[in-house]
């Protein structure tokens, strides 16, 4: 210890310090040694950090290391013999070369570290520190070996200074070199080379400067005589030589490393030729097995070969050698069929012209005179110039390609053949079938109408059942037919929603009672009632599934129900048709969909029907711009999914009345060469009042038109001898001639083809209407073509914009336009359903929802008949939701409907306080009522009131003929119970009259 702070503490007598002097040459060639050291040094280190072996970066640091370590070493050594004490000095040699083992060690952690692509400020810092700290031991260690007759101490803050030094100094050598290597700007201007020198530099000054300033901390202590000529002798000698030894050591370490790094490269080529050779062999290989022609030829005529495969030799007839060599024995283009050459040249010369890859089919002429068809494939190769250098590409042989095309070509062929037969073979079905349908469902609608028995009646209602499924067979046969063809087009118009499901669910609701099956509907009251779309379709979708669900269902429930549904920025109308019936296997629901396919083999025997519904609501639903989709638990139930477009009503509310409409009387000639079917039209429309004229040919129908006036022809299209359109073509000859006024014709058939529509149309007729005569359809149609309004003689009134309290208007039309009749049904609502409000809300509170939907219902039909739309429509709403769960909506709806029952009860007051006894209250009853017409009247007013409606027409002349054969409290009572809509009370007491007047 006591030796330790003698080392660092200065002499009592200052007159003791001695100093010497530096030779600024060998200085010089110190700092100099150090840079050319550290530039050897990174160069090392960035080979090193190049190499892709483990070996070669470690030899590569290894003697990096050594470079650096001894270059340190020597210019610390120089340094020591540029200073000069005037007195005798040499070096113990122990002591010196152990110096050396830092200089090493603090060389192998600097290029560790400089070896890397980046260093982390903790690595910097540490590594700073052991190279620091190496240096400083060499430094201090060589200062040991140093003897003299001065006594060596050191500052000690100087001395701590130079451990700073040495540390800052070796941060910022090992920083430099990463550093430049980041700045861009730099290397650009002087390069990698100059960059790698600047660092060298760098690190050798900083190498140097960690040595003088140990050098500075060192104090010579004691008296020694002045010798000019003492130190060390022949210094300048031995620092060349030190500074020879260590260029010798860095050159032979580098030109060492060179070697290995020269093997390594060796080896590297070699694996490269390996590596080539395989990848040669393997592209032969590729080329060989290529199924076509693979070449590479000169774009000039005929393109003579440079490279051309194996496989030309199997599809030409010629070995490769004959199409290749300087001149080649013969040229691909020559091979090229005549005919197609010409086809070639231009499409390849187009290619060329844009430089772009080409395909190309042509023949070729074989080696043995066959043809073949050839598919080739290729692209343009040029030079740095744009120069076109050749044409590569492959040839293959698609002759097989080719006679499948052209079998398939005949297959259509064949196959729209046959289309086109089974089209003509549906329309001639359709006219030979539909044709005696009308005939059998018009003359059963007649004798419905007439005098039966009970049994008669059941007969002919089996009759017209039988007739109508039939029917319905044949249009789901024409609908197939006529969706696969894409000849289905839709009606869009406004239509009410909320009616057509109320439809449904009553209509159909009665077949699944029957069955002892629940029938629930589920309705979004936040939907819109009218809405955009083609009703008849989507009423077809939705009465089809539900037939099947109740079908298919042995007990438990159906449920309809219909809500909306947002899909991206597309909102949709969804319909959900559930049952807990059969079910469906998982590997039948896709099969579902196919023509004439049912869940499994027995349903035909077990529920009947054709497989053909649930495939023509799919074609409809993807018609209309929607989805079809199932789900299904075998003995559980199935859940068919509809989705559909939902589009707002364009206008305000239409009727959609499906009844016939009332038309002024017209004189008609229905023309129709089979007797039934002109029976028929005849015993129809004179029952709306019309004069019907008969014909039953073309040619007489031309002559009775010539002979007489008409409002409008009904005109068969197919009938022998001269047939509708050759009649009409000839009536509007006739017309022209005679300066005579277009007389509307419709034209009447069992096809439903489009080329048939179309046929009339060019014949000059106005209309169309399909066979068996839909008698609303039939009256729409002569609407339509005559320009009169549809539903009443007179012109119509225009529908409302908005839903309204009370519609008077469409209300008192409801009525046959009897305003008394009207405003005594105003007054018995008004005074019937005056505490129905209460009566509701009380069922609602008490959560009795049965009872409460049977009085809505009831007060909602009441309220439609006479017009009070805003009630009937809050009701509707209100028995949607209590179809359904959502308590929340059933209150919403609630309170919607009691909300609006003042309004309508004070509306059916006022208007009902303005009845007045009709004018001819007292009139006489008609003469001339035969009891057959009564019992026409009587019958079809039961029918509506079956239905739970009635014809307040019908009514009002059956009691004109019942008037003096009854007594007047009788037709009075019956007239009351209809006016307090007490349907079963009016369908008793009319049985009752009916039976007193029978015979």
């Amino acid at each position: 210890m006591q030796a330790l702070i003698e080392l660092f503490s200065p002499p009592a007598d200052p007159a003791l310090l001695t100093y010497g002097i530096y030779d600024p040459w060998l200085v010089l060639l110190s700092v100099l040694v150090a840079a050319f050291s550290a530039t050897m040094a990174l160069q090392m280190a960035s080979q090193a950090a190049r190499a892709g072996q483990l070996g070669l970066r470690m030899a590569a640091l290894s003697t990096g290391s050594l470079a650096l370590g001894s270059g340190v070493w020597s210019m610390h050594f120089i340094g020591m013999l540029a200073f000069n004490l005037c007195t005798p000095v040499h070096y113990a040699p122990g002591p010196t070369v152990l110096s050396m083992l830092p200089s090493l060690a603090a060389s192998a952690v600097a290029l560790s570290l400089i070896g890397r692509q980046r260093i982390s400020t903790r690595s910097l810092l540490v590594g700073g520190l052991l190279v620091g700290a190496g240096i400083g031991a060499m430094h201090y260690t060589g200062m040991a070996a140093m003897r003299s007759a001065l006594e060596l101490r050191y500052d000690p803050w100087m001395f701590a200074l130079s451990i700073v030094v040495a540390v800052a100094l070796a941060c910022l050598a090992l920083w430099v070199h990463v550093g430049l290597r980041g700045v861009r700007s730099l290397r650009a201007r002087i390069g990698e080379r100059g960059t790698l020198v600047l660092a060298g530099l760098i690190m050798g000054c900083a190498i140097a400067g960690m040595h003088y300033t140990g050098m500075a901390a060192a104090r010579f202590v004691g008296r020694a005589p002045y010798d000019a000529q003492s130190g060390i002798a022949n210094a300048g000698f031995l620092a060349l030589a030190v500074t020879l030894v260590t260029a010798l050591l860095t050159a032979l370490v580098v030109s060492a490393n060179g070697m290995l790094r020269y093997r390594a490269l060796f080896r590297h080529v070699s694996e490269l030729e390996q590596a080539l050779r395989t990848s040669e062999q393997q592209l032969r290989t590729l080329v060989g097995n290529l199924p076509g022609i693979a070449y590479r030829s000169l774009n000039l005529p005929n393109w003579p070969m440079l490279f051309v495969s194996d496989a030309v030799e199997n599809m030409t007839g010629y070995p490769p050698a004959d199409f290749l060599g300087d001149p080649p024995k013969r040229l691909f283009g020559e091979l090229i069929h005549p005919d197609d050459l010409p086809a070639v040249t231009r499409g390849l010369d187009a290619a060329l012209a844009e430089q772009r890859p080409f395909t190309l089919e042509y023949r070729i002429i074989h080696r043995d005179g066959s043809t073949h068809w050839m598919w080739e494939n290729g692209a343009v190769v040029t030079d740095e110039h744009g120069e076109i250098l050749w044409l590569d590409g492959v040839i293959l042989d698609i002759s097989n390609r080719r006679v499948m095309e052209q079998d398939l070509r005949q297959a259509k062929d064949r196959a729209e053949q046959a289309a086109a037969a089974r089209a003509a073979f549906l329309a001639n079905m359709s006219h030979e079938i539909r044709t005696p349908m009308n005939s059998i469902l018009g003359f059963t609608d007649v004798l419905l109408q007439g005098e039966l028995s009970a049994s008669q009646r059941r007969h002919l209602d089996t009759v017209r059942s039988a007739g109508r499924s039939l029917l319905r067979l044949l249009n789901d046969i024409l609908d197939t037919a006529k969706l696969d063809k894409g000849a289905v087009e839709l009606e869009l118009h406004d239509f009410n929603l909320l009616a057509l499901v109320d439809e449904l669910s009553s209509t159909l609701g009665n077949t699944a009672r029957s069955k002892g099956l629940a029938m629930h509907l589920h309705y979004d009251p936040a939907l819109p009632t009218w809405l955009h779309g083609d009703e008849l379709r989507i009423r077809q979708v939705l009465t089809n599934l539900l037939d099947n669900a109740i079908k298919f269902t042995g007990e438990g429930e159906v449920t309809l129900a219909v809500h909306a549904e947002q899909a991206g920025e597309r909102q949709l109308l969804h319909f959900t048709i559930s049952d807990t019936g059969i079910g469906i296997a998982p590997d039948r629901i896709d099969a579902i969909f196919d023509p004439f396919v049912q869940a499994d083999a027995s349903m035909n025997r077990r529920f009947g029907g054709t497989g053909l519904g649930t495939t023509i609501c799919k074609q409809l639903t993807e018609l209309m711009g929607g989805s079809l989709r199932v789900e299904s638990t075998p003995g559980q139930g199935s859940t068919f999914h509809v989705l559909l477009p939902l589009l707002a009503a364009r206008s305000g509310p239409v009727n959609a009345s499906r009844q016939a409409i009332l038309l002024p009387p017209l004189r008609i000639l229905a023309v129709d060469d089979v007797p039934q079917n002109l029976e028929v039209l005849m015993l129809l429309l004179s029952k709306l009042g019309h004069t019907v004229t008969g014909a039953n040919d073309g040619a007489m129908a031309v002559k009775l038109v010539c002979e007489a006036q008409f409002d409008a022809i009904l005109m068969d299209v197919q009938m022998p001898g001269m047939d509708g359109l050759e009649a009409t073509q000839r009536i509007r000859a006739g017309e022209a001639a005679k300066g005579r006024a277009r007389t509307p014709v419709i034209a009447m058939t069992a096809s439903v083809l489009e080329r048939d529509r179309e046929a009339t149309r060019e014949a000059g007729m106005d209309g169309f209407t399909t066979k068996p005569v839909d008698l609303a359809a039939l009256t729409a149609e002569l609407a339509r073509v005559l320009g009169m309004p549809a539903g009443t003689p007179r012109p119509a009134t225009p529908a409302a914009a908005a839903t309204q309290v009370l519609d008077t208007t469409r209300g008192l039309h409801r009525w046959a336009d009897n305003t008394a009749a009207y405003q005594r049904a105003l007054h018995g609502f008004a005074e019937r359903y005056a505490a129905s409000a209460d009566e509701l809300a009380r069922l609602l509170q008490q959560g009795e929802p049965h009872a409460a939907l049977t009085l809505a219902h009831q007060v909602r039909g009441a309220a439609a008949n006479l017009g009070l739309e805003l009630l009937a429509e809050a009701l509707a709403q209100l028995e949607a939701a209590l179809h359904g769960s959502d308590t929340a909506a059933q209150d919403a709806a609630a309170g919607k409907a009691l909300a609006q029952f003042g309004p309508a009860l004070a509306a059916a007051r006022a208007a009902g306080l303005r009845a007045a006894a009709p004018a001819d209250a007292e009139a006489a009853a008609p003469a001339g009522c035969a009891d057959a017409q009564v019992q026409a009247l009587g019958t079809a007013l039961l029918q509506s009131l079956e239905r739970g409606s009635f014809d307040q027409q019908v009514l009002a002349e059956l009691t004109d003929c019942l008037r003096g054969k009854v007594p007047q409290a009788q037709l009075d009572g019956l007239q009351r119970a209809v006016d307090d809509f007490d349907f079963d009370n009016a369908r008793s007491r009319l049985q009752t009259l009916l039976q007193r007047i029978s015979p």
